[in-house]
């Protein structure tokens, strides 16, 4: 689901707004997501290194842009939760105290349980090949009601479940790594941004298992970005582009079709 109706906002700013970008990448077959990639091969493509640029918001998502590479050579997809499990976890166990594990303060007091994560990486999602999307149909609140009436059962504490959730959305990155670039594309460098780069837990735990491939792991105010900005630059651009009538999305990240203009003008 979309908030927001350009008609209304054109008509009260007197500004033209383009909105609604993602029935047209599903009109020929796409997921209507992701659609950031097109913007991170615009903005991001290096001639001798190859990036990952990994989003961790509600889910992650991660952004391949081989070195040197064209528009058609950039893949994306989403990798599993991100901050979904880590948000619903901390809400639950603390009945709604807790929003979000702010700076992974939670899951900084906790062990990680073994058992837990590795009944919880069998999860269908992970090895099912890309391009792929998910949400909060998988992911959302009863998902985490399972994962916290079975954290009970194990005897784990509140901290306890949101280090294993925790520890779950950095493996689930390293593991597409493994499963869906690494054969590809071997990157450099992964730049993260979202919610969960601001999240020294789970960045550890990231930087940790990227490590063990090889990877370097740096967040996107580390490049001179911003993790608060990147989307709004994103939507922006495929706006641009929805203005000069052309296409903007990318058929290997989506699974459309074909390329298409993406977005509704509203005078």
């Amino acid at each position: 689901m979309q908030i927001g109706e350009g008609a209304v906002i054109a008509a009260r700013t007197g500004i033209p707004c383009v909105s609604d970008f993602r029935p047209a990448d599903l009109a020929v077959g796409g997921q209507g997501a992701p659609l950031v990639p097109f913007t991170e091969y615009l903005l991001y493509r290096e001639p001798d290194r190859t990036l990952l640029l990994q989003n961790i918001g509600g889910i992650g998502n991660v952004t391949v842009i081989p070195a040197g590479c064209g528009p058609e050579d950039v893949y994306a997809f989403d990798t599993g939760p991100g901050n979904m499990l880590i948000d619903g976890v901390a809400s639950l166990v603390t009945g709604g105290a807790l929003a979000m594990d702010a700076g992974g303060a939670l899951a900084a007091r906790g062990r990680v349980s073994e058992t837990l994560l590795g009944e919880l990486r069998q999860d269908a999602y992970y090895a099912m090949p890309v391009p792929k999307s998910t949400g909060r149909e998988r992911f959302g609140a009863d998902y985490v009601e399972r994962i916290v009436r079975r954290g009970r059962e194990l005897g784990l504490s509140d901290a306890d479940l949101t280090a294993t959730v925790t520890r779950l959305t950095a493996w689930s990155i390293g593991d597409a790594y493994d499963r869906f670039i690494a054969g590809r594309h071997a990157a450099d460098l992964m730049i993260v941004g979202g919610g969960g780069s601001y999240n020294p837990v789970l960045m550890r735990d990231l930087a940790a298992e990227m490590a063990a491939r090889g990877v370097a792991v740096a967040t996107q105010e580390a490049v001179g970005g911003s993790s608060d900005a990147k989307e709004a630059i994103a939507f922006a651009l495929l706006a641009d582009y929805a203005m000069a009538r052309q296409p903007a999305n990318l058929p290997a990240a989506t699974g459309a079709a074909r390329p298409v203009v993406l977005g509704k003008i509203s005078y």
